[in-house]
């Protein structure tokens, strides 16, 4: 039966045109799908399609496969309930343990609890461990049939299945229900499925086995209409049979050997060029749900611009006016620093000037001493020698009190 056919969602799961998605690179959540039709197939075989796509991180948990008594319900073992009673498959893509990425086989009871800090070992019933996350599309196998599970994958491209791990006498009874879930929390992944089939095994047997009795029919009935058959006739079939007909070329199945090696290059061709046309569809179908990450991101971001356009706005004429405040404060200091340089240089320069007039003052002082020194030092040569001494005394006095005069009307000026 198809599963698409019929089924529910639950959580962030979703479908698209190619993908049932379960997660996308978003924390912190789940997503399923379940069957809406309970299992009436005793003897069935499962098969999918995944991807499980991320970035260099560690990667989310992984995906589950389950085939259960109950549906649609959530919990912390990758989105669906811990306590079960059934079939989960889990691609477990971060282990605990730090060990590789694995399928694992659990056989619930509905009490059995599955250890996240064990990775499951206190309830796995078996697993084998295969690199899942980041490897592109691959495909899962699961069969149950006379109370033995077998599970299967194809993770190369080699179109061709690996066993992987099975288990024997166990009860998978009908009227349960198939489902699919997935969970993010710190570390996000894509878990995408597609192409889900479930097929009743019991059904397939018999028509293979009628086929064989049709065809072993038709043998005999070949093989009585041969027996009265005359002599020539049997040479001809002898002859067939040898690769050889009554002509002169060669033939294989009664096909001319020439043209049978060209149907074989052709054939070689043909297959070698379905290779690649596969291995594009895969690069394809890789780039497609890259493609569906970064869509999905800038939808995210455009819808966050739009309902948060208001406070931007506002956050964007704070950080205007602040910066046109700051480059005005800016100038203005910068304009006090040049009057503050340029009324310094102007004191400077007064100071120059009058230290310059101080100088040609003091140097008048001394001339003017010079002078009267040398007026007396006439006088005494005039006069006599007593008087002069007086008269030298008393000028010398005048002199001095005149510079001490001028001393202090110099110190009185002000310098800026």
């Amino acid at each position: 039966m198809e599963f698409l056919n019929s089924y529910n969602t639950q959580g962030a799961a979703k479908l698209t045109k190619e993908w049932l998605i379960l997660t996308t690179k978003t924390k912190n959540r789940q997503g399923s799908f379940w069957g809406k039709n309970n299992n009436q197939i005793s003897n069935w075989e499962a098969t999918f399609e995944f991807m499980i796509m991320g970035g260099n991180n560690q990667g989310g948990n992984g995906l589950a496969f389950w085939y259960t008594s109950e549906s649609m319900k959530q919990g912390d073992l990758f989105g669906s309930q811990n306590k079960f009673t059934g079939l989960g498959v889990f691609l477990r893509t971060n282990p605990n343990d730090g060990e590789g990425e694995r399928i694992q086989i659990m056989i619930g009871d509905g009490e059995k609890e599955y250890d996240q800090s064990l990775d499951g070992a206190n309830v796995i019933s078996a697993e084998c461990e295969t690199k899942l996350r980041n490897k592109g599309l691959g495909k899962i196998r699961i069969s149950y049939s006379k109370n033995e599970l077998k599970v299967f994958y194809d993770l190369d491209k080699k179109r061709a299945w690996t066993n992987c791990a099975q288990v024997s006498n166990i009860n998978l009874p009908t009227g349960y229900h198939f489902g699919f879930s997935a969970e993010t929390k710190d570390e996000v992944d894509n878990h995408r499925i597609r192409n889900l089939k479930v097929v009743d095994l019991k059904s397939s047997t018999n028509s293979q086995t009628e086929n064989k009795q049709q065809e072993n029919n038709r043998n005999s009935n070949n093989n009585r209409n041969s027996n009265d058959n005359n002599n020539n006739n049997r040479n001809s079939n002898n002859n067939n049979n040898n690769g050889k007909n009554n002509g002169n070329g060669e033939t294989i199945f009664g096909i001319d050997i020439n043209l049978y090696q060209k149907l074989q290059i052709q054939y070689n061709q043909l297959l070698t060029h379905t290779e690649h046309l596969s291995k594009k569809v895969d690069k394809f179908t890789e780039a497609h749900a890259q493609l569906y990450s970064i869509e999905k991101f800038l939808n995210n971001l455009q819808l966050f611009v739009k309902q948060n356009s208001h406070d931007i706005f506002i956050l964007k004429r704070q950080i205007d006016t602040e910066l046109t405040q700051y480059i005005s404060d800016i100038s203005k200091d910068h304009h006090e620093v040049d009057e503050s340089i340029a009324k310094f240089r102007e004191n400077v320069k007064e100071l120059s000037n009058e230290l310059t007039l101080s100088h040609s003052k003091t140097s008048g002082i001394a001339d003017s001493i010079k002078d009267e020194t040398y007026k007396l030092s006439e006088g005494v040569k005039k006069q006599g020698h007593s008087l002069g001494w007086l008269i030298i005394i008393v000028q010398v006095i005048v002199v001095v009190i005149f510079i001490m005069k001028k001393n202090k009307s110099s110190k009185k000026t002000k310098y800026y």
